[in-house]
């Protein structure tokens, strides 16, 4: 009839195409799917676990840096007034001679020069310790992060002589180059067939030698031992 006809020309009373959803995966393939998606994740549960780890050990390395310089600047500001102290009122005092040679910039510096001094050496110290000993200084450790034991006495000399040297490797190189410099200083000055620059110049090139000699042997054996795990643990 023309109303069929003329309902089968309008678009409106056509019906609309049926969709079936897909079938499930079923073998192999939803088995791989299925692993896939456990893959995907861990790796983003390692991912999280990675970043916040990442985010604690950067606390805890500031929280070890500002003690470290706290310390520092507590210590290079009691170097630097003592130095003052030192170069403006004592020696003008006690050694006039010496302090009429001493210019303005040459007491300065000798005021300032031991405070730089100080604070980059108790600086470096209480970092390197407080890395390995954080419970000391009231700083809690990052999780996961290895906390170095105190020093037991049941490890043989030789290892406890080790981790001493290991834990207190700038106090050692400090202590030794200054012995052996002042060392050989004291052994020149007694020549009295040498003047007095001759002297000088010796005692710097023998101790310059002797404290670069220290310092390979130092650094070798502290790097030897990071190397391998660091302190020897009972």
């Amino acid at each position: 009839s023309r109303a069929q006809v003329a309902g089968a020309r309008c678009p409106s009373h056509r019906e609309a195409p049926r969709t079936d959803p897909p079938p499930p995966l079923r073998g192999p393939a939803a088995a791989t799917r299925g692993r896939n998606t456990t893959s995907a994740t861990a790796e983003s549960t390692y991912a999280t676990m990675a970043s916040e780890a990442e985010v604690e050990r950067a606390e805890m390395q500031s929280r070890v840096l500002s003690v470290a310089m706290s310390r520092g600047m507590q210590w290079g500001a009691a170097a630097a007034v003592a130095g003052g102290v030192s170069s403006f009122a004592l020696v003008p005092q006690f050694a006039p001679r010496i302090g009429s040679m001493l210019s303005l910039s040459a007491k300065t510096s000798l005021a300032v020069m031991p405070g730089i001094a100080v604070f980059a050496f108790v600086t470096e110290t209480t970092m390197e310790r407080a890395r390995k000993y954080p419970h000391l200084y009231g700083i809690a450790p990052a999780s996961g992060e290895a906390v170095a034991a105190a020093p037991g006495q049941e490890l043989a000399v030789w290892k406890r002589a080790a981790n001493y040297f290991y834990d207190n490797t700038y106090s050692i190189l400090a202590v030794g180059g200054v012995g052996i410099a002042g060392k050989i200083l004291r052994d020149q000055l007694a020549q009295p067939h040498l003047t007095l620059s001759q002297r000088v110049m010796h005692s710097r090139v023998f101790a310059q030698f002797s404290v670069l000699s220290l310092l390979m042997c130092t650094m070798g054996l502290r790097e030897a031992m990071s190397k391998n795990g660091g302190r020897f643990r009972e």
